[in-house]
């Protein structure tokens, strides 16, 4: 199955079953979006390929001041996710934890990349042999 065939839900509420939400605005501009039953089926349908576990930000413990900066940046930066995020650290700081609560939000609206530094340098080593 692709993205793009996913299908409307047909007891949908807002789209009934057309997939589109349509608005009239105050200049009696008619308007149309994706309706949020297709948006939160094609996030689940990411989310399956991705092969991440679903992991939110809530679930971060931060009992010590930059875990607090670390987890309020990692926020702001899933609410646009413009640019890289790049966090580095001990072994059992949250890392994966952090990147993987991003990952999940953006994966709300769009394709996602993650990367596991040590395994990814580790397959450019073996393969430029």
């Amino acid at each position: 199955m692709k993205i793009t065939e996913i299908l409307p839900l047909a007891n949908c509420p807002d789209c009934e079953g057309t997939g589109y939400v349509y608005y009239i605005d105050a200049n009696d501009y008619e308007y149309s979006r994706i309706c949020d039953c297709i948006m939160k089926q094609r996030a689940a349908f990411r989310r399956g390929k991705s092969g991440l576990t679903p992991t939110q930000f809530d679930t971060f413990e931060t009992t010590e001041n930059w875990q607090h900066k670390v987890k309020n940046t990692a926020m702001q930066y899933s609410s646009h996710g413009k640019g890289w995020f790049f966090i580095g650290g001990q072994r059992g700081c949250g890392k994966s934890h952090i990147c993987k609560a991003i990952c999940d939000k953006l994966m709300e609206h769009r394709n996602v990349g993650y990367m596991n530094y040590v395994a990814e340098v580790r397959r450019l080593k073996y393969d430029s042999r």
